[in-house]
């Protein structure tokens, strides 16, 4: 549950980044235009063309994108959505609608494919991110995410999507950052408490954890990750 709201937390501010940025720019329903996304035919050509280490984004189909937005407008159960049907003529409702009717894993692919621009660098930017962990993060943070909804456990689990971490000794949060396993709940929890503490610095997340791990002393912390002077690091004191 501590994980669950934090994640919560940040979703809201991501979405938040991403509709205030591109609304500015592009106006209440850029999403709509396929211009802002690669395209089926984009993304083979950054594949055939990508070097060994490149990223390349998910797929991501723009006109089934639109169409799940057009069905849930044909029968909205929220208020604020039938209001805008009510008064208003457009089909797919302003950005600032369209980001709470979906989920953690489609905001990750929507924002992974857009096109790169001075807007897409700003939101990565506003989280002191770079592109790469920042799209490598909001896979990471859907798969934990739709864990906590199920009712998963954290604990010994494994962490299919794993955040990459900075390797540049300037971008790096953590003095033990060498010995982290990006594979292990640590990385996890730290990737959200640097972010947490940007998009919410009242948030009591370090707080409420590192009582949490003082409840249960006999979790085998070392094979979650947790290095030997974890609790020492700016990150969490």
């Amino acid at each position: 549950m501590l994980v669950f709201e934090a994640l919560e937390n940040i979703e809201i501010a991501i979405k938040t980044q991403l509709t205030n940025t591109m609304a500015a720019a592009y106006g209440s329903h850029w999403y709509v235009e396929a211009a802002h996304f690669f395209s089926q035919e984009e993304r083979r050509q950054l594949i055939r063309n990508a070097k060994a280490d490149e990223d390349i984004p998910t797929g991501f189909d723009h006109n089934l994108f639109l169409a799940d937005i057009a069905k849930t407008m044909e029968e909205p159960d929220e208020l604020f959505l039938q209001n805008y049907k009510q008064f208003f003529e457009p089909i797919y409702p302003p950005s600032w609608m369209m980001v709470e009717m979906i989920t953690f894993g489609t905001l990750s692919k929507l924002i992974e494919n857009l096109k790169p621009s001075t807007e897409k660098a700003a939101i990565h930017d506003h989280f002191k991110l770079t592109k790469k962990h920042f799209i490598s993060w909001l896979h990471c943070f859907s798969f934990i995410r739709n864990k906590c909804a199920h009712d998963s456990r954290l604990v010994y689990a494994k962490i299919n999507f794993a955040p990459a971490l900075p390797a540049r000794k300037s971008r790096q949060f953590l003095k033990e950052a060498d010995d982290v396993d990006n594979a292990t709940l640590y990385a996890v929890l730290s990737c959200i408490q640097f972010m947490i503490s940007i998009c919410n610095e009242s948030s009591n997340f370090k707080r409420q954890l590192r009582n949490l791990i003082d409840d249960y002393p006999d979790i085998d912390y070392n094979r979650l990750g947790f290095t030997e002077n974890w609790r020492e690091e700016s990150l969490w004191t």
